[in-house]
């Protein structure tokens, strides 16, 4: 259940060791913890040795205070839980009956607390025919219907191992049939239908020829309406396939928040191109590790990035060629959609990991990866004309995509937060308002 190799698990002593207690009255209890490790690598029964011994040798220190264990261990205590451990097993096998004296008779009775002790406590007691066994529980974090699912695995977990005590603790089955048949199955049963023919910017531009004027992206007051957004991106698109864009080529991105970060991401997608996100803050040595290891030829930027960008000695030896999404000579070109070359199995985009266990390494998406994502947000969260996806996210992040993307699929619009607002919880808020 934990999936943890380190477990504790608190069970009760008589504490009557010494023959003199035998005859005397009294409380002399005290509690055990068990330290076990079950290691999913262990046969059962080389773990039941293990669990064994360490009873025994916990048996033999049952006079030492459990209270005292707390104190000295100097753990933290909080009121919610109890210390060192939250399940309790507790083995009756004192099989006593009724008890007559004289007139008097004493029997057993059994006590009903009203409320657990511990989130869970498994009660075995020895009979005749075996052990029955009680579960009490903490209602406060478990259902009835929850213990009694983890009782029929406790069962299960018995059934399997009498019949396999060699078997490694990952290979003993808990589930029966018609739990198993719901997880291999009935949960993993996810095929749903998708536009699997379509390109991501084949669902923006349906949206552009059905509601043109619409707005479709706002920053800082300035805003696109659908139409002018499709006719921009394709212009772009037309001047990337003159400089050799096709399908799968990949073309660097590295543009602040803005509403020429949109017409890029879409222009390069429309060109048949897959757009790699490059932060403007990102180090030197970063930026050129990324441009050749992805094979970048084209790189859209705008003339508000710092003349002194990383690239900048890159295009003086002419290993990549630089377009400035400000300068309004690309967008003098036919407006028309571009006519299509890539499939749903050609590349949309390519992220890099942040390489903190070593290179940054591209992650390549398709569209077809990207149109089943979001058609599935969509069902699950529909949005439509009267909303606004807030884009907040640093784009070289894949959380972003399905805020540069989703709106445009059905309608609504996206507003660019301010640069740097997405680490400002106020500028957040105010965007929002």
């Amino acid at each position: 259940y934990t999936g943890q190799n380190d477990i504790i698990v608190g069970t009760p002593t008589a504490g009557r060791r010494n023959a003199d207690l035998s005859n005397i009255v009294g409380l002399f209890v005290n509690t055990l913890a068990l330290r076990n490790n079950p290691d999913s690598n262990k046969t059962f029964d080389e773990f039941l040795r293990e669990v064994g011994n360490n009873v025994v040798r916990a048996f033999d220190n049952q006079d030492f205070p459990f209270e005292k264990l707390v104190e000295e261990l100097d753990i933290e205590r909080d009121l919610s839980r109890n210390p060192i451990f939250d399940t309790m097993f507790i083995l009756q096998n004192m099989n006593v009956g009724s008890i007559k004296a004289d007139k008097i008779e004493i029997s057993r009775y059994e006590y009903r607390r009203g409320m657990a002790q511990f989130d869970i406590s498994i009660v075995a007691e020895e009979n005749s025919k075996g052990l029955n066994m009680e579960i009490n529980y903490c209602t406060s974090l478990f259902n009835r219907k929850t213990v009694e699912r983890l009782a029929g695995h406790y069962v299960n977990i018995f059934k399997h191992v009498v019949e396999d005590p060699g078997a490694r603790l990952h290979e003993i089955n808990m589930l029966d049939d018609g739990e198993w048949k719901q997880l291999i199955y009935d949960f993993n049963n996810t095929e749903a239908d998708y536009p699997r023919d379509k390109l991501i910017n084949e669902l923006f531009e349906e949206q552009a020829e059905s509601r043109p004027n619409s707005i479709a992206a706002i920053y800082e007051g300035k805003t696109l309406t659908y139409g002018e957004l499709n006719s921009r991106a394709n212009q772009l698109a037309r001047v990337l396939r003159g400089k050799g864009i096709k399908a799968d080529s990949i073309v660097g991105v590295m543009l602040n928040r803005s509403l020429e970060m949109m017409i890029g991401i879409m222009g390069v997608v429309k060109a048949g191109g897959a757009y790699l996100p490059i932060s403007p803050e990102y180090p030197r040595d970063r930026v050129l590790y990324m441009l050749e290891d992805s094979g970048v030829s084209v790189l859209l930027m705008q003339n508000t990035i710092d003349n002194e960008n990383p690239v900048k000695a890159i295009d003086n030896e002419k290993t990549v060629q630089i377009i400035d999404l400000s300068d309004e000579s690309i967008y003098t070109g036919d407006d028309s959609n571009p006519e299509r070359i890539s499939t749903p199995a050609s590349l949309a985009y390519v992220i890099y990991t942040s390489g903190s266990t070593g290179k940054p390494k591209g992650a390549m998406i398709e569209h077809r990866s990207l149109v089943n994502r979001l058609n599935w947000m969509q069902k699950k969260y529909p949005i439509g004309q009267g909303d606004t996806i807030l884009q907040k996210t640093t784009y070289t992040f894949d959380v972003s995509v399905w805020e540069l993307f989703w709106w445009s699929m059905t309608g609504a619009r996206v507003c660019f937060l301010e640069q740097g607002g997405e680490k400002d919880p106020e500028a957040i808020a105010n965007a929002i308002e």
